[in-house]
């Protein structure tokens, strides 16, 4: 959409806005910024209205190899977010593409990665910013170095929370402003209704002269203007009460949204994401209730446990079946692990085919008891694409909290357990002492 409207235009975006509004009543959801966006450019697509920031992915998808580009398109595919994860997706499962074309999906990853990682309003170290981006574009396989990935990770991490504080600060702000306003409104409303009285009393009081006490001409002229300003100027101080009267209210009306809005910023954690694919809890999520386990860890000595799973021989299953029945074997893992973690813990996908699961207030033998649950639910399942009836298997690595001196090495120790499950012959689970 450009950056103006024609007035046929003006009107339907504010019919769209009112529906919007309309419909998050009606689905009952907390109308926060992610579920105003999306619901009101689902609105706008149903009125066939088209909008640019509907669509920010448009303008990469459009830059893909044509066989890429018709996926992200038949997915559905309009955010940015999503975008990376289904390019990252297929980079990490080795496409088959053209030198020339592979490179273009590279630094179209580079270019997402990059406006992920640019402040939106707030300060930012741009000097470290810009150096990141650099060295990337210099050498766009980094991206997929877990090194350089870290890194990314980081300063996005870092960007959201200046952003996020920066945002909470002008709210706080603007509640200020409006405060004062509202100060300002209620005595310039308390003077003008003091001058209405005023006034009023002086066109009384010339109404009670008595014209006897001065020339007929001279007095009837003068009370005849004099009262013809009294009344004009009565009658607009009333109008101007009212007026600051409604306005007022409105004003009230926004300061209470603002306060509300304002405190649901404080409370809220990172909007809550799910993999687009596979409907599991996003890395971003798990690395956040992570931290909340460590914060327990260190306080009160609270164990928690990690999981790495793995599907076993996922290139192969690309490889005959086609990636779309990749991404089911995918969906049905994420079905799988949402079925069967506990309530309280959480599973995530960490990337490709790799599944994470974070346990808290466990212990050795549950931990061990979850993946064995999960790796002999998937190893005794038949998955079930288009005609095909497909057998799999995974390997799983754990590792309990307090068998690491931080919480980076203890994550490092489930991943090292999964790789040692996967060279002990795969379908295995690795834990501190053995691999069953």
């Amino acid at each position: 959409m450009s950056s103006f409207l024609l007035e046929g235009e003006a009107v339907l975006v504010k019919e769209i806005i009112i529906e919007t509004l309309k419909q998050i009543q009606r689905d009952r959801v907390t109308a926060t910024p992610q579920v105003y966006a999306k619901t009101f450019c689902q609105v706008a697509k149903r009125a066939g209205l088209e909008i640019e920031e509907c669509r920010p992915a448009k303008a990469y998808i459009d830059r893909l190899p044509t066989a890429l580009k018709e996926q992200a398109i038949n997915r559905e595919i309009t955010q940015m977010e999503d975008l990376a994860s289904f390019l990252i997706g297929e980079l990490r499962r080795q496409v088959s593409l053209p030198p020339r074309q592979a490179d273009r999906v590279v630094r179209i990853l580079v270019d997402l990665l990059a406006k992920a990682m640019t402040p939106s309003f707030a300060a930012f170290d741009t000097a470290r910013l810009n150096e990141v981006i650099a060295a990337i574009e210099e050498g766009p396989d980094r991206v997929l170095d877990p090194k350089w990935q870290k890194q990314v990770v980081r300063l996005v991490a870092e960007r959201i929370g200046f952003d996020r504080s920066r945002l909470s600060q002008e709210a706080g702000r603007m509640e200020a402003v409006i405060e004062s306003l509202l100060g300002a409104l209620s005595t310039l409303r308390s003077d003008t209704a003091d001058r209405a009285e005023g006034i009023e009393a002086i066109h009384q009081s010339l109404i009670a002269l008595d014209p006897e006490q001065f020339s007929q001409a001279l007095f009837t002229d003068l009370k005849q203007k004099l009262t013809c300003l009294a009344k004009e100027l009565s009658d607009h101080a009333t109008g101007m009460e009212q007026t600051l009267s409604d306005q007022q209210r409105e004003i009230t009306d926004l300061h209470h949204e603002i306060a509300a809005l304002n405190q649901k910023l404080k409370s809220l954690e990172k909007e809550n994401a799910e993999d687009y694919l596979t409907r599991v809890q996003t890395k971003r999520i798990i690395d956040l209730r992570l931290k909340e386990a460590e914060r327990d860890f260190e306080n009160s000595g609270t164990v928690y446990g990690v999981c790495f799973l793995d599907i076993d021989h996922f290139k192969k299953i690309n490889d005959t079946y086609g990636h779309e029945g990749g991404d089911r074997i995918l969906q049905a893992m994420g079905e799988l692990l949402n079925r069967l973690t506990p309530e309280g813990a959480m599973g995530g996908r960490y990337g490709g085919e790799e599944f994470v699961a974070l346990l808290p207030q466990t212990s050795a033998d549950n931990l061990l008891s979850y993946a064995e649950t999960i790796r002999q639910e998937v190893a005794s399942s038949i998955f079930r694409y288009q005609d095909h009836s497909i057998r799999l298997t995974l390997s799983a690595g754990v590792a309990l909290r307090d068998e690491a001196p931080t919480m980076e090495s203890t994550l490092r120790e489930a991943d090292a357990r999964l790789y040692r499950a996967k060279n002990s012959g795969r379908n295995r689970v690795a834990g501190s002492e053995k691999v069953v």
